[in-house]
């Protein structure tokens, strides 16, 4: 469907058309906002499936020249009290993609892809599913796992009576390493959460070995390794703010993750079984 006219964009950055009908994002050699014209938040958004490019979220208020170099840029206020940004419009994923990289380029290395649908956030897989044809390796590759996607687990099925057996797990003996920190052990939670990687040893470590960053997880893997992770979250964007504390700790590598049921799964296996189960499904705190 081509793109709006960079007139036509620049009458639509505060007020979004009813119906995208075109891709909506313009390049910028300064922000369109300030303090005077903020960055519109909770406005009403157009109707139908389409893509953007999330930039950032938020606890506290941001300046609203931050993004200084692209249009339009709009934020949600979520009930836990962050606010997530997001830029653009596009009815293709691979150009929303393609946007993402050239937003990374310029700094925003978080950049990732979001989809929509009357104005509510929906998993990409279902978005995909609308919009093109294969895209299963799309969604995947969208989601930074830290393996490049291997070595993922399949998701269990939820039995009808809505219980799962988690799985038995030998531990470490801790009494043999005083100093390491101490962890939850994800293999005896039940349900699902998100959280956030942050390393991978040989055995237990102290918390120093992992920036003191609480709280913190622990799972035995197969090869007898210790993975650790950081939080237990119902939803993405807590998981974001907590992997962006990690980076800033040190944790360069950091990334997102999911666990369902003592078991690690890949963040579209995740949003399946949100989509199947509903909330539900995840970790009762």
């Amino acid at each position: 469907g081509g793109a709006y006219s960079r007139a036509e964009a620049e009458s639509m950055l505060f007020n979004f058309p009813d119906v995208l009908e075109k891709e909506l994002f313009l390049i910028t050699n300064k922000s369109v906002y300030s303090e005077s014209k903020p960055i519109p938040v909770d406005v009403e958004m157009p109707k139908g499936v389409y893509y953007r490019v999330q930039v950032g979220a938020f606890r506290n208020r941001i300046p609203q020249d931050l993004y200084d170099q692209f249009a339009p840029v709009s934020g949600e206020s979520l009930n836990n009290g962050i606010t997530r940004y997001s830029a653009g419009f596009f009815l293709d994923f691979d150009q929303a993609n393609k946007v993402k990289s050239s937003i990374r380029g310029i700094g925003y290395g978080d950049a990732f892809v979001v989809a929509y649908r009357d104005g509510k956030r929906i998993p990409l897989y279902e978005a995909m599913a609308m919009t093109q044809g294969d895209f299963q390796a799309s969604v995947e590759n969208e989601y930074v796992f830290g393996d490049n996607g291997a070595n993922k687990t399949t998701a269990a099925t939820t039995p009808a009576s809505g219980n799962m057996v988690v799985k038995s797990a030998s531990y470490y003996d801790y009494n043999k390493y005083p100093n390491a920190a101490r962890a939850n052990q994800v293999e005896v939670m039940s349900g699902l959460f998100y959280t956030v990687q942050v390393g991978v040893y040989s055995k237990p470590v102290p918390a120093s070995s992992v920036y003191n960053i609480s709280p913190l997880n622990s799972e035995l893997t197969t090869n007898k390794m210790v993975r650790y992770s950081s939080g237990v979250y119902t939803d993405m964007d807590s998981a974001i703010v907590k992997r962006d504390e990690a980076r800033r700790l040190g944790i360069g590598d950091a990334f997102i993750t999911a666990y369902y049921n003592g078991n690690r799964i890949t963040l579209t296996e995740a949003d399946k079984l949100i989509r199947e189960n509903g909330e539900g499904i995840f970790l009762r705190k």
